[in-house]
């Protein structure tokens, strides 16, 4: 089982990335672009079916107080209320002591517990109890059609409460029906100062505005249409967050699928070890060279075959350029290229003629995978090393060459990567 375990390595994976960030970019920008245009569309269709057109209905209205709670994509009805609805609106008193209270006498903390209070009195005002009574008192669900089936969590989004100043709490119902509207928020306020009383620390709580109509005409809402821009961008915010993790896995299966050579555990998941680097760039590559042209010196080898796993690896002149620097510092080397035109007996002769005058001899061969040659060559040399493409030889082909390497007889000292980053 261990022989087949093979982990993605997350750096080089990570690279993979980087070396795509257009395309994730690009998928970001569509997604975010796309999303916010649903976004949009979500808005006006929101705008035309319970604003625009004057046909308010229970379900557009707490569908509006919903989205604009929950998503900002909405403003509330007690600001924006549908074309068609009415607003009934109540203001409470709520007074309280608030030496009584725990907490600091500082302002920060007199702040927070005002806060704490005002918060408390919201929740208290609809709290299911209190929901379920109404509904019940009224006998909402068997007198009314379009309220048969309502929950509590939909009749809660016909209610806004807001706090006006420290102690005036206003509420504000929205209704189609105002007379039912009037008959809500009066049993609403009346609860609430029943409640309070008894869950609050007040000091007294009474109604300061009686609960009446105050919008029915829904004439704010009939303007034109003008969309959230918090809401657009929230969408436009997870469509670009969405348009990545997509890249990133799109990325990811063609990482996997299309399996590349690309560092040393990949080398020996197929078999070998990395002997060398030579980087793309030209800037590092004279000394990446000469490097491994000391490395092959030093290898004890007299004969080394340069093996390219396929014709895509390149390197044709890899071998003379090794033998250039090797040259360079006082060495006795000869190289011998496979496209110089001779047979492959022959080759293999002049080879053997040179090994004997020379410290070192370097041999690049053709392909192994397209060409029985590249195979017969190896095993005229003391040593073979492959050569494999940063990124772009597959691990398919790097196994065959590996194997087929092996075949020949001739030690493989290892692989160099061609094309590196560095």
């Amino acid at each position: 089982m261990k022989d087949t375990e093979r982990l993605i390595d997350l750096r080089q994976f990570l690279i993979y990335l980087w070396e795509r960030i257009w395309m994730i970019i690009l998928l970001a920008a569509l997604f975010a672009g796309a999303f916010g245009y649903l976004g949009y569309r979500k808005q006006k269709l929101e705008w035309e079916t319970s604003v625009g057109r004057g046909n308010a209905s229970i379900s557009s209205i707490y569908n509006q107080n919903r989205d604009a709670y929950y998503y900002g994509v909405q403003k509330h009805t007690d600001a924006y209320p549908p074309a068609g609805s009415s607003n009934i609106t109540a203001r409470i008193y709520i007074g309280f002591d608030i030496s009584s209270l725990s907490g600091g006498t500082n302002a920060t903390d007199v702040s927070q517990i005002y806060n704490r209070v005002q918060a408390d009195a919201r929740i208290l005002l609809t709290c299911d109890t209190t929901l379920a009574s109404i509904i019940d008192e009224l006998n909402l669900r068997e007198e009314y059609s379009d309220m048969k089936n309502i929950t509590l969590e939909e009749f809660r989004f016909l209610i806004n409460k807001n706090n006006n100043g420290t102690n005036i709490m206003q509420v504000v119902v929205t209704d189609v029906n105002a007379e039912r509207g009037l008959d809500i928020c009066r049993l609403l306020v009346d609860h609430f100062i029943e409640t309070a009383k008894q869950n609050l620390k007040v000091t007294d709580v009474y109604v300061v505005d009686q609960p009446s109509v105050t919008d029915s005409r829904g004439a704010r809402a009939a303007s034109s249409f003008s969309p959230s821009l918090t809401g657009l961008i929230k969408y436009g915010i997870v469509g670009g967050i969405g348009g990545v993790i997509l890249a990133a896995v799109v990325l990811l299966v063609i990482y996997v699928i299309f399996d590349r050579i690309r560092n040393a555990g990949d080398l020996a998941y197929a078999g070998t070890t990395l002997y060398g680097k030579l980087p793309k760039r030209e800037k590092n590559r004279e000394e990446a060279e000469k490097r491994l042209a000391y490395q092959l010196l030093l290898s004890g080898k007299k004969v080394i075959a340069l093996v390219p796993v396929n014709e895509k690896v390149g390197e044709e002149n890899l071998a003379e350029k090794l033998e250039q620097e090797l040259l360079s510092v006082g060495q006795k080397a000869s190289s011998f290229t496979f496209s110089d035109g001779k047979k492959t007996g022959e080759l293999i002769r002049e080879v053997e003629k040179a090994s004997e005058k020379q410290d070192i001899v370097i041999v690049g061969t053709p392909a192994i995978k397209e060409h029985a040659d590249g195979l017969l060559l190896s095993s005229a040399a003391d040593g073979l090393v492959l050569l494999a493409t940063y990124g772009n030889t597959t691990m398919k082909d790097m196994k065959f060459a590996v194997n087929e390497a092996k075949t020949s007889g001739t030690e493989m000292i290892g692989t160099v990567l061609n094309k590196t980053k560095r």
